[in-house]
């Protein structure tokens, strides 16, 4: 286990995170840190005077990324940056580790669960990923263990207080967590769930749980966001908002949230679970062969089966991502796969102590070692693969990344490089990245900046662009013959004036 987790740190992925998951929510959670750190306050926009201020994303993945924010200086260290995601993915493997070993494990036996979980593609991927699963994974298993070390021995109210404070805590990376407070429910029934004093254990853990976020969003009570859009998103009213990242978005009705659930599920959630918890099956779009939602639906009973299994030895567990769960359901955004990994993340382990349902000891050890051969062949090939194609081709996002290098390497032409403004999609990238400016834009708030220059799509131009400054594929960088806005600049250049995006 020791040679695997230092082996994390090889191929640490120093990339703007252009991935088939997403591409703007790493660069988002950069800016936010650097504002922070450099006084602009909580807004992902870089630049003093055009501050925009952010209510979606809570501030605990901009505090985890403040030290290599700092320590990056004027643009941004990727790698300190992917280091520390994956030092804080291994901690939350290693907290697994000794968390199990409290659930009366075996040293050996914690181990292999472990090495298995070190050996997950997913794990290996999203621990390099500037984004909230895997610290939400750390924080999850951290919670499980600071709660069974409270009401495993009946500390004393205060204690349940402050764990509780703790543990709320990670309510400020993500609402994924809250149901966290589900997971003294098995420990307070041990000693009878309606005694006095289990309720006033459970009350005083369930208030001081709340007091994070509440602050929080009381903070947010005092923005106006209208005309925010993404940056003025409610987190709470975001799961039945019809389009989540439009703040004044109506509230789907009860039958849209149903059908909604029917679809995340359906044709998500069953593609999604077995991939990420069953050796190789990452190496399988099930979505494209033939009978392979029913090959997918078997899985996801299998993988259920194996869970439900260890329930009471993993209840806690399991009753802690149930909310969550429903959550994510109904969202619509909701069939995401990278949500979905939020959510098995912590039944990873769940899943790998499967053997130990075999009681003989040589039978666990035979499984045990065959699955992680299995699984370590997995997860080369799966590294292979991610370094020989790092970005997503979807949008062209590869040619992108390659042409925000090149602009890093080599600084622009420009009469007067002070004045440069950046009009761009993944604006963040590439102002984090180069330290071009590359202004946000929301018409909604006269927030409507002029640009010297253009990162444009080649595949969305109205004519050909004469004398790029730069090219990589489909996108080219240009100097504008005079400062133009968002605006103008599609009315100019494309077909589609929708072309340039956030």
């Amino acid at each position: 286990m020791v040679v695997i987790s230092l082996a994390y740190f090889a191929f640490p992925n120093a990339r703007l995170d252009f991935t088939p998951y997403n591409s703007h929510d790493s660069e988002s959670y950069i800016s936010l840190s650097k504002n922070l750190l450099e006084g602009r306050g909580y807004t992902r926009s870089l630049n003093q005077e055009e501050y925009v201020p952010h209510t979606l994303w809570p501030p605990g993945m901009a505090i985890l990324l403040m030290p290599s924010v700092a320590a990056s200086g004027d643009t941004i260290s990727l790698l300190l940056v992917k280091l520390t995601i994956i030092a804080t993915s291994l901690a939350g493997v290693w907290l697994a580790r000794f968390y199990l070993i409290q659930l009366a494990f075996s040293r050996s036996q914690a181990n292999a669960i472990a090495l298995m979980v070190l050996l997950n593609p997913f794990v290996w991927h999203f621990s390099r990923i500037a984004m909230a699963e895997m610290p939400v994974f750390t924080w999850q298993i951290l919670s499980l263990l600071l709660i069974h070390l409270c009401f495993k021995a009946q500390r004393s109210i205060l204690t349940v207080s402050a764990c509780g404070f703790l543990v709320g805590l990670g309510m400020l990376i993500k609402g994924a967590l809250l149901g966290i407070p589900l997971a003294i429910l098995p420990y307070l029934y041990s000693r009878g769930l309606f005694k006095k004093e289990s309720i006033a254990r459970g009350v005083v853990f369930g208030a001081a749980f709340s007091v994070p976020f509440f602050v929080w969003t009381m903070r947010n009570r005092a923005i106006d966001t209208s005309g925010l859009g993404l940056d003025g998103v409610n987190q709470v009213q975001m799961i039945t908002k019809k389009v989540i990242e439009d703040p004044d978005s109506e509230f789907k009705t009860t039958g849209e949230i149903i059908a909604t659930a029917k679809q995340n599920i359906l044709w998500h959630a069953i593609y999604h679970v077995p991939r990420h918890t069953l050796p190789v099956a990452w190496l399988m779009d099930l979505s494209r062969i033939p009978a392979g939602n029913l090959i997918a639906l078997a899985g996801t009973f299998a993988v259920s089966l194996l869970i439900l299994a260890q329930f009471q030895r993993f209840s806690s567990v399991i009753l802690s991502v149930l909310p969550a769960m429903a959550i994510v359901a109904v969202m619509t955004i909701g069939g995401a796969e990278r949500y979905w990994f939020s959510l098995v993340g912590s039944l990873l382990m769940i899943v790998y102590a499967s053997p130990v349902l075999f009681r003989r000891q040589s039978t666990q050890r035979c499984i045990f070692a065959t699955l992680a051969i299995v699984q370590f062949i997995s997860l080369g090939l799966f590294v292979v693969r991610h370094e020989t194609h790092p970005f997503s081709p979807v949008e062209g996002r590869d040619d992108l990344a390659a042409l925000f290098m090149e602009i890093g390497e080599s600084p622009l032409e420009s009469s007067d490089p002070q004045a440069t403004n950046v009009c761009t999609i993944n604006n963040h990238g590439l102002q984090l990245t180069t330290g071009l400016r590359a202004s946000m834009v929301n018409t909604n708030i006269d927030l409507d900046p002029r640009f010297t220059h253009a990162v444009l799509d080649r595949e969305a131009l109205s004519s050909g662009v004469r004398n790029p400054l730069m090219e990589r594929g489909r996108y080219m960088i240009v100097e504008l013959p005079t400062s133009m806005t968002r605006s103008e600049i599609r009315q100019r250049y494309y077909r589609n004036s929708e072309a340039v995006s956030r």
